[in-house]
């Protein structure tokens, strides 16, 4: 079946030497991480990066605070991963961190393997058990 998801969109002021030199696209639209209790999150689909940035529970800059925190605790389906997905103990002390500049700032996280869904409705679908 053919999903449609809703997005907003919003148009980012493009600024060069205080001056708006032409405006960015941005999309977004909710999600909802985590299994079994869904958290949800409005983020922005960038296809420039197949990652998903989410703030965590365990942040406290101010930015991280202005937004809804993902709370890994609440989720059974959530796995500690390393950067190549490999799935390490929840009580590792020292893990792989990613750190991405982009043109409005950085972000600086851990991986995690988590439960994304695109809507809060479940849906019937079948498997083929034989190509």
């Amino acid at each position: 079946p053919i999903v449609t998801i809703p997005l907003d969109k919003q148009y980012v002021p493009v600024v060069r030497n205080e001056k708006v030199v032409s405006y960015k696209t941005a999309y977004f639209g909710k999600v909802y991480v985590g299994f079994p209790q869904a958290q949800p999150f409005t983020v922005v689909f960038d296809t420039g990066s197949g990652h998903l940035f989410l703030p965590s529970s365990r942040c406290e800059t101010e930015s991280c605070l202005k937004h809804n925190r993902y709370n890994r605790s609440l989720s059974a389906s959530a796995e500690d991963i390393d950067h190549a997905g490999r799935i390490i103990p929840a009580n590792t002390v020292e893990r792989d961190q990613v750190n991405i500049a982009y043109g409005t700032g950085e972000v600086l996280g851990e991986f995690v393997r988590e439960t994304v869904c695109l809507s809060t409705a479940s849906a019937n679908f079948g498997t083929s058990t034989q190509d």
